[in-house]
């Protein structure tokens, strides 16, 4: 049986373009999925509205994205306690490296034996926390002690 995961986050953003660029080029392993326009109803109101959106990860999961299109003007999400995403990377210092290539701003946890993690500020409204795993115990992975 499958047990339950977390298969997408789905985000608005004010440039999309902007957005999928970074995320790839700092997560190479990961893919466009798909990407369109459309016009669609709201799912809880009544307005419909245009939308730009594209789906960036592997076969698993992913992060899909958000825009207004057709030159409508951006509108932060209106769930504001959305902090950040968390994704495992095979090699932080790689995207580090590739988060300071781009000028991204990128702040760096404290050490711990198990993981290494960094925050980066992709765009407005889209931080990652990007993590790396250095042991495979669980117990290790999310130990939380001071």
């Amino acid at each position: 049986m499958l047990n339950p995961y977390v298969e997408h986050q789905n985000l608005t953003v004010p440039d999309l373009d902007l957005a999928i660029a970074r995320v790839l080029a700092l997560i190479p392993q990961w893919r466009l999925r798909a990407r369109r326009k459309e016009y669609m109803q709201s799912t809880f109101g009544d307005k419909p509205f245009s939308l730009d959106w594209a789906h960036l990860g592997d076969d698993h999961s992913y992060i899909a994205l958000q825009a207004p299109s057709d030159g409508e003007a951006f509108i932060a999400n209106p769930q504001p306690y959305f902090n950040h995403l968390g994704i495992v990377v095979p090699d932080l210092a790689s995207c580090l490296e590739r988060a300071a290539e781009l000028g991204l701003e990128a702040k760096a946890s404290p050490a711990h034996p198990a993981r290494r993690r960094a925050y980066v500020k992709v765009v407005e409204g889209l931080m990652l926390e990007l993590i790396q795993y250095l042991d495979e115990d669980p117990a290790q992975r999310h130990s939380y002690g001071a």
